[in-house]
This record gives C-alpha cells, sequence and structure tokens, in this order.
C-alpha cells in the first residue's frame, strides 16, 4: 500500500484521530488504519477528511502530485482508476461486501475494498487456489475454497460505516467439521515480516504466508495470549479470522498513538464549552 502524509499533516493541524475522525465523519479507527497504510480509503472519504485538514489531496497522498502536475498541462484527461489505487486510494463509489455459503449451510459476511473484490473474484472463478488470504475492513481472513459451494459480492451505495468499539484480540477457527468456531486470545505481531528472523514476532504475518502458499499437508502453529502453542492441520480450516491489527504492526502503533492523544489531551474549560 502506497505511504502517505496523514498523520504528519493532522499532527501538524493540531488535530488527534478523534478529532479528524468527528470533523470527517468517520471512526477514529478509519483514520488509523489510513495512517498505517494497511489498506487502501475511500476517494469520498479521502476527500472528506482533506477538506477538514484544509488541504488538497494530493499533500496527503503524495503519489497523486506527479498525476496532478499532468492534469494541469492537460486539464481534460483524468486520472486513472490504477493510478489512484497506487496512490492507497479506492475510486469506486459502491461498497462491496463478499457473501461465502459453505456447503454445510454456513454464511461469512465481510466488507472489502474494489481492489480486493476484483481480485477475489478473479481468483475464485479460476478455482485453482488451496487458500485465498484477504483483508476486510476490519481483519485478515484465510479462506478454504474448495468447501465453498457458492459465492455472491453485494453492493451498496453508501455512507461509510463510522461504529466503533473495543476491538477484541482473538483469533476465530472455523473448522470443516465443526458448527461452532473456535476462539483463541491472542496478542498483535510487535514487528514486521520482513524485519523477522525466526517469525516469533510476526507470527500471524507468517501463518497467513504459509496458508497463502497452499500448505495444505503441513502442520503450522501460533501462540496464544497465554504462551501456550497451537498447532494446526491447514486441511481441517474452513475459514479462519484474525484482527487486522493484530497483523500489522503499523496498526498497532497507530492505535497507541491515538491512544496517547486521547489520553493527553486535555477537556475543555467551561469558559471554553458555554461560548
Amino acid at each position: 500500500m502506497a505511504k502517505n502524509r496523514l498523520s504528519q499533516i493532522r499532527k501538524s493541524r493540531a488535530l488527534t484521530q478523534r478529532g479528524l475522525a468527528e470533523l470527517a465523519g468517520t471512526s477514529q479507527q478509519q483514520v488509523q488504519r489510513i495512517e498505517a497504510g494497511v489498506q487502501g480509503v475511500r476517494l469520498e472519504l479521502a476527500t472528506k477528511i482533506a477538506v477538514a485538514l484544509k488541504c488538497e489531496l494530493a499533500e496527503i497522498f503524495p503519489s497523486l502530485v506527479a498525476h496532478q502536475a499532468r492534469k494541469k498541462a492537460h486539464p481534460n484527461q483524468r486520472v486513472s482508476e490504477e493510478k489512484f489505487l497506487e496512490a492507497g486510494l479506492d475510486p469506486d463509489p459502491v461498497l462491496w461486501t463478499i457473501k461465502l455459503f459453505a456447503h454445510d449451510g454456513r454464511v461469512f459476511l465481510y466488507r472489502i475494498a474494489s481492489d480486493e473484490k476484483s481480485r477475489l473474484e478473479r481468483l475464485l472463478s479460476a478455482g485453482e487456489n488451496e487458500f485465498l488470504v484477504f483483508t476486510t475492513d476490519s481483519h485478515r481472513i484465510a479462506l478454504n475454497p474448495k468447501k465453498i459451494a457458492a459465492t455472491q459480492f453485494l453492493f451498496d451505495i453508501g455512507a461509510e460505516l463510522t461504529s466503533e468499539g473495543q476491538e477484541k484480540y482473538e483469533l476465530s477457527l472455523h473448522l470443516i467439521a465443526a458448527r461452532d468456531p473456535i476462539i483463541f486470545g491472542i496478542d498483535p505481531d510487535q514487528r514486521s515480516l520482513d524485519d523477522e528472523d525466526d517469525g516469533a514476532s510476526a507470527q500471524f504475518q507468517s501463518l497467513f504466508f504459509y496458508l497463502d502458499l497452499g500448505v495444505e499437508d503441513e502442520v503450522l502453529w501460533f501462540d496464544d495470549e497465554d504462551g501456550e502453542r497451537v498447532y494446526l492441520k491447514p486441511s481441517e480450516i474452513l475459514v479462519m479470522e484474525v484482527p487486522l491489527s493484530c497483523c500489522e504492526p503499523a496498526l498497532q502503533k497507530a492505535k497507541f498513538d491515538g491512544y496517547l492523544e486521547d489520553e493527553t489531551t486535555e477537556p475543555p474549560s467551561h469558559s471554553e464549552t458555554s461560548e
């Protein structure tokens, strides 16, 4: 995902993540995801954020600078969808949800970005993958497509979801032979997989990496929040769900920064609230 300057510009305006979220009509969690650069931001929301910060989109998303310069030279030339996606922006006004129907009647619903929708549509129609790993608006998912009877892509045009609550650090494991998921308390990855030597501090990134490779016959593992090891047989997994913040150290840092800002921000004085 392309880097952006949202955090720097927001701080230069003396705004907290929560303050910016309120001005832009979104959630603090959404601001954190954008600042961490772990998922694209819908163009409509990005425009609202730019208005709230009183700046140009290209200031927040530097990759747009070159395209903006070309547009000034050629006013009638439109920025392509690919260029927006390269900059970390999703120009599709449609809100996509993937609906998965398992063989045994279980149904799974996940909100996804338009580029993820296109990728999944292509991979599911090819039918060649042992596992599909994809990102939703809040989780990273590993899916066994061989046990999915039907897939539907639902669309809606409307406002971004702004609800937020206390996030649970839990891995949900849906097995092929069990109706109810197994829930494990987990701790977030502390480092990026690219920076790790043994993967101990990037275990969930590593877990999804190997599932994406299609290691159906191998045994994988992770340690839960108590440091107790759990071994997995990929061939028995239908769906595995892990919070995105447990797989993205950058997002965990953004969440911690937001927590510190909320803790250190002084409440308005009586004279300020009465004005």
